[in-house]
């Protein structure tokens, strides 16, 4: 009865010493500032840039009017998956400044670029004709507004309205 007494103090601290190190080399503990090449190589930054915040502002009230949700940020990949094995799936990986969903986000309705004027290199020409064809390949509706024109709000959400239009319920 001792000895089976022993053997399971025995496991019994083994156990919680391997708990204990598992713990103490979890990822989750790990002390950024000892190794501060992190602080070297990345950097915080904003979710969006100005034009977007200011952008998004005047779209948001798209959701109370036609009962959607506004997305910033959307990625192609979590909308659009590629289906043709002579494609790579790293095409998708680019970032739409908005997606207009149903209320239940269900279907994604429009996606919407904000096109600063860096868009009118050819570089950025090629790569937003990219997302294009990509989308209306998935079926899915693009526009454009343009940082340097104006885009009062009634003007962009009626356009936005007349896109979605024949989706709302």
């Amino acid at each position: 009865m001792v000895i089976v007494l022993l053997i399971a103090i025995i496991i019994i601290t083994w156990i919680l010493s391997v708990i204990i190190d598992l713990q103490n080399n979890s990822s989750d503990n790990v002390n950024y500032e000892e190794n501060n090449d992190y602080s070297k190589k990345y950097q915080r930054k904003s979710f969006m840039t100005e034009s977007e915040k200011e952008f998004f502002y005047k779209i948001i009230k798209l959701e109370e009017k036609y009962n959607v949700k506004v997305v910033p940020q959307v990625n192609l990949a979590t909308v659009i998956t590629n289906i043709n094995k002579h494609r790579f799936q790293n095409e998708l990986f680019r970032n739409i400044d908005f997606g207009i969903f149903d209320c239940d986000y269900n279907k994604l309705l429009l996606l919407i670029e904000l096109n600063d004027k860096t868009h009118l290199t050819k570089k950025r020409r090629y790569r937003d004709n990219k997302v294009k064809r990509i989308c209306y390949d998935a079926g899915i509706k693009i526009i454009s507004f343009y940082t340097y024109k104006e885009n009062n709000e009634d003007y962009v959400n009626n356009r936005i309205y007349n896109y979605i239009k024949d989706d709302l319920y």
